[in-house]
């Protein structure tokens, strides 16, 4: 391979040191503020699905997911820059955000919405809480992760606590409830695969620019999806359906996006991931305080596998 002439070689080290010097260092993050925004964030995605569920009540799913995420965006359009500024790290490249917003937003999302019309708010929730185990093997698979005894018990467990979910409670509902509940599944595949994407190629970039560059991606898929799909669709406006988009918005998306992002540039992915076996437990909480969801034992005792085998690859990890 032929060596770059000296002068552009010179040039191209120059820019680069110009812009390192303009680039904010990143804040330092003290234990007690990544505990905080830790709790903050489980509070947060474990109110999400009975919001979701909520707003369904009187939207279509990918009308109410549209709305939603171009809400969020909209917002970080506005505060993305000044909190870059107080975070520091760099824009994200295009196509980092392209995968972020198809597979993490656009995709992910439309699932979710689209299940929460079969199935219960806290099973959803609780199906989706399989994510960690996919990142599993998705950081054995793409990031050279070791693979030990004690996460192939925990993945045999956790599919085991499946097994069971649709055995009896999805079984209850019908075929339609185990369609949606294999079609749910893919959802937290394209998000693992997203965070991969994420964790090998985006350090020491901005969360703020980067979440914000993904919902874009993320509203310019999902809107035409919208339009197309649900053209037709009754659309009810009511002060819940309001109150639910404005929540999931700016709450649950602008900011938890933001957040999480953040905590991962500082908090092994590993540890982040128990989010996902602690808001699945409010979230059928919830389900069954607010909207009358069945909370059988045996959505316990899949629960406890599932959640329990999550907890061990974790612990493990």
């Amino acid at each position: 391979m032929l060596a770059p002439p000296r002068a552009a070689t010179n040039r191209g080290t120059l820019a680069f040191r110009i812009r390192a010097r303009h680039d904010p260092p990143p804040v330092p993050a003290r234990p007690l503020h990544l505990a905080i925004a830790f709790a903050v964030l489980c509070g947060i995605w474990g109110t999400s699905w009975l919001a979701i569920a909520e707003g369904l009540d009187d939207l279509p799913p990918l009308s109410s997911a549209a709305a939603r995420i171009v809400l969020a965006w909209l917002v970080l359009l506005v505060l993305a820059p000044t909190i870059a500024r107080w975070e520091g790290g760099t824009r994200a490249p295009w196509w980092l955000a392209a995968a972020m917003g198809t597979l993490n937003i656009a995709y992910s999302y439309s699932v979710i919405y689209l299940t929460e019309k079969t199935l219960p708010s806290g099973l959803v929730s609780l199906l989706w809480g399989v994510f960690p185990l996919l990142m599993l093997v998705a950081g054995v698979l793409f990031l050279g992760e070791r693979l030990r005894t004690q996460h192939v018990i925990g993945f045999a467990g956790g599919m085991l606590g499946l097994g069971l979910l649709f055995a009896t409670d999805l079984a209850r509902i019908g075929d339609a409830g185990i369609a949606s509940a294999a079609f749910l599944l893919t959802s937290p595949i394209a998000s693992a695969t997203s965070q991969i994407f994420v964790k090998k190629f985006g350090q020491g970039m901005s969360a703020a620019l980067l979440t914000r560059d993904a919902l874009a991606v993320g509203s310019l898929l999902l809107v035409p999806a919208a339009l197309l799909f649900e053209r037709d669709a009754p659309r009810h406006w009511t002060g819940s359906a309001i109150a639910s988009v404005v929540y999931l918005a700016v709450v649950a998306t602008a900011f938890a996006f933001v957040l999480y992002y953040w905590l991962l540039r500082h908090v092994r992915s590993s540890k982040l991931s128990t989010i996902a076996y602690i808001t699945p437990v409010l979230a059928l909480t919830l389900g069954w305080l607010f909207r009358d969801e069945p909370l059988e034992l045996s959505t316990l005792s899949g629960a406890a596998l599932v959640l329990g085998s999550v907890a061990l690859v974790i612990r493990v990890r």
